[in-house]
């Protein structure tokens, strides 16, 4: 039986010996592999991929052979399914609730994978990541309203959608509310009655509650848009929301019922924000072209001012540089006094450009005043240190009182002395700080605080919102940082003394913790130099242009900051590789090394950072889609869809701004362009440093919503007048489409007719 062994055993040798000569070599093996797969459906991305759970997003998938009945599978924390909405075979869409992507409470950011699978179930090649901010756990008192006895008053949270409700000295209820509550404002009804309005960022609507029952059913009226700040008429039954997608004030008259308003819109500037309602006209701070819109109510005239060379700056580091003054920073807040017919404006100071001392930190927070009769910014007033943040006036008593954010403290003005510019270096009667509850933890050892010229402890409060009541004898100061709602006796004021009492504490800001201490970081300035992260980056997003940045020293715009941790390195030319490294870099030279950044401030800082998402976009369709067709500023209309087709083939822009951030910085971070981009704004061109370098391709995500564009800002600012810098062109995307298809090196643009350059600004207002 040997023979028959040997047999088998020859027979296995011959079968495993033609195995292997029909068997494909390894290389072609996965080649054969990576064949099937592309040639099959697959995902490549999902984006936005930086989002926040605390609303509905639209999200876009990329990827090849994507077909009705196909599900986004996302797992990590939490698991959901979507059916797609199938554009063409490389593009699906669906809308994503944020309260589907659960976090651990305690956890700041999360990753999770998704992926697809077929109508049967079966997988599909390609895995895409999502970061998730967990917004929904982090309760965040940014708005506060009161009635005016101060008896009861309320605190929005936008991030977690409740309305905390206080009377008295007793314990909070919670209300819930619309989707992202931004502003609150209490007024009086038709009917006599004091009412609560609530704007809301994300659904567009105002709820008008019952102050005493704010848990009934809400009156519900929809202004569309994304509603940024809430006004009430101070004699008159009605409301004035600032919204950013057109750019407008609307005006809802409530004399004819809460349940029947008329509404009617006025243009004002880009991105307003903060108003001041007087008899006959509105006074609006533009965050975006950083300047102040006033508006006739009686014939929709509205008209942009800014602080010029004429403007006198009083006080502060700035005071002898006036002669090179280019324009304004971003309105914080905005006041009006009826009796005196001026406005009073909270910012970080005129905007200072080049100039023969290369002077570059231009921030000098205080108050502008504004003459309407004369259509002048006056003067400006400098708090000397810190960042304003809110102004409550009362204009009976002649005193503006103003929160600093940045150091803690609550500020009161002579308004008199203000308006009279012979008196104004006096205008201050008392400053208050906030000390922190002692169980808060601090940024830094007790220690290193009020040494050196350091700010006090008091920087960790917070002090943002404030109410007065309505014979200005007393205040409530919200803290956003550390939750507390302190009452202040105002009697003595004017003799430089407070009384203060802590009315309330709001419960649950403990989750966290890491990120509480970079938001602290972010908004304060510890060092004194009157600059802070958010003094350039107001709420995360971008504010204008400024001459700054010592190598090379030019006129470069401030970006945004939404989504910034999908887009290293950071700074032109110096390409920091991280969000931690920017972070010390930026956080020790803004305070002029006064102290350093320490390493506990410099991680929590960069998870801060890390937190800022960008919004979701306003102008995709009920499950997340591209409309149609498009209705667009200029009163035109354009495909969205025709639009895409252009940025990914003809226009030639996806080479530069591929998804899912639309960006190259997602995939191969340093990479630099030359398209041609101005490097700076042609303001007294012999004092900046112009020499051309090549840029990177910033991330489009949201760019419906930033302003300006392209380096220096020439998407949207330009020179005007002698050595002025102001917001000419309002849709800045139109502008960077004008610039690129006239200098024939931005993409191909230049090849493309009008309709087709309408059709991509179309497309990219729905990035």
């Amino acid at each position: 039986m040997k023979w028959f062994g040997a047999a088998v055993m020859a027979a296995a040798a011959l079968a495993l010996a033609l195995w292997a000569i029909s068997r494909p070599a390894p290389n072609e093996a996965k080649a054969r592999r990576r064949f099937e797969a592309s040639s099959g459906p697959r995902l490549d991305a999902v984006g936005p991929r930086h989002l926040s759970n605390q609303t509905h997003h639209p999200l876009s998938i990329h990827g090849r052979g994507l077909k009705p009945g196909m599900k986004l599978v996302i797992d990590g924390p939490s698991h959901t399914e979507l059916d797609l909405r199938v554009t063409d075979p490389e593009l699906a869409t669906v809308r994503l609730a944020g309260s589907r992507l659960d976090l651990p409470s305690n956890r700041s950011l999360g990753r999770f994978d998704a992926r697809l699978v077929a109508a049967d179930g079966t997988p599909i090649p390609g895995r895409a990541p999502l970061w998730v901010v967990n917004d929904a756990d982090h309760r965040q008192p940014v708005a506060m309203a009161c009635d005016p006895t101060l008896r009861r008053f309320f605190v929005a949270s936008p991030s977690t959608d409740e309305l905390l409700i206080v009377e008295g000295d007793g314990p909070a209820r919670i209300a819930s509310t619309g989707d992202g509550p931004v502003d609150l404002e209490t007024f009086s009804g038709p009917d006599g009655r004091r009412w609560l309005a609530v704007a809301h960022r994300w659904d567009g609507t105002v709820w008008i509650l019952s102050p005493a029952e704010p848990e009934r059913a809400p009156v519900v009226i929809s202004v569309g848009g994304r509603p940024t700040a809430l006004s009430a008429a101070p004699d008159r039954p009605e409301l004035f929301v600032t919204e950013r997608t057109e750019h407008a004030v609307l005006r809802l008259d409530l004399s004819g019922g809460l349940d029947a308003p008329r509404i009617t819109r006025h243009s004002a500037g880009v991105r307003p924000g903060p108003a001041a309602p007087g008899r006959d006209r509105i006074f609006v701070g533009n965050l975006g072209s950083t300047d102040l819109s006033v508006i006739r109510l009686d014939r929709n005239d509205s008209q942009r001012y800014a602080p010029s060379p004429e403007t006198e700056i009083i006080g502060g580091h700035t005071a002898p540089f006036r002669r090179w003054i280019m324009g304004g920073s971003a309105p914080r807040d905005v006041a009006y006094s009826p009796s005196r017919d001026r406005v009073f404006v909270a910012d970080l100071g005129p905007n200072i450009g080049p100039n023969p001392k290369r002077m570059e930190v231009s921030m000098n927070g205080g108050i502008e005043v504004f003459d309407p009769e004369t259509r002048r910014f006056r003067r400006h007033v400098s708090l000397l240190q810190g960042v304003p943040e809110q102004l409550a006036l009362d204009d009976a008593g002649g005193i503006l009182y103003v929160t600093d954010v940045a150091t803690g403290r609550l500020v009161a003005l002579d308004v008199d002395r203000l308006v009279d510019g012979s008196t104004a270096e006096a205008a201050r009667l008392a400053v208050l700080e906030f000390a922190p509850p002692k169980d808060f933890p601090l940024i830094r050892r007790r220690s290193e605080f009020g040494i050196d010229g350091r700010s006090s402890t008091a920087l960790h409060s917070g002090p943002s919102e404030l109410c007065l009541s309505a014979d200005g004898t007393r205040a409530l100061v919200l803290q956003r940082f550390t939750g507390v709602v302190s009452e202040v006796d105002l009697g003595q004021v004017r003799r430089g003394r407070w009384v203060t009492r802590t009315r309330f504490r709001i419960p649950g800001l403990s989750q966290q913790r890491r990120r509480r201490t970079g938001e602290v970081v972010y908004h304060t300035d510890l060092g004194n130099s009157r600059m802070s992260c958010d003094a350039c980056h107001f709420r995360g997003h971008s504010s204008g242009v400024l001459f700054t940045k010592s190598e090379p020293l030019h006129i470069y715009r401030t970006p945004t900051l939404r989504s910034v941790r999908e887009s290293p390195p950071y700074f032109t030319p110096a390409l920091l590789p991280s969000l931690r490294v920017t972070a010390r870099f930026v956080l020790s030279r803004n305070r002029y090394h006064n102290p350093d950044a320490a390493p506990r401030e410099t991680l929590a800082l960069d998870l801060y950072q890390q937190t800022i998402a960008a919004p979701p976009n306003p102008f995709r369709g009920p499950m997340g889609g591209l409309p149609d067709r498009m209705k667009l500023p200029d009163g035109s209309e354009a495909s969205p869809l025709r639009g895409r087709s252009i940025f990914r083939n003809e226009g030639g822009c996806v080479s530069c701004h591929p998804p899912p951030q639309f960006t190259t910085d997602q995939s191969e971070p340093g990479r630099l362009y030359d398209v041609g981009t101005p490097v700076t704004l042609p303001v007294r061109p012999e004092m900046q440093d112009a020499d051309p370098y090549r840029l990177p391709a910033p991330s489009l995500v949201g760019v419906w919503d930033h302003y300006p564009l392209l380096h220096a800002g020439g998407g949207g600012f330009a020179v005007v007048g002698d050595d002025q810098v102001r917001a000419v062109h309002r849709w800045p995307i139109w502008r960077v489409l004008e610039m690129g298809a006239a200098s024939g090196r931005h993409g191909s643009m230049h090849e493309l007719k009008p309709e087709g350059l309408k059709d991509l600004w179309a497309y990219l207002r729905t990035l």
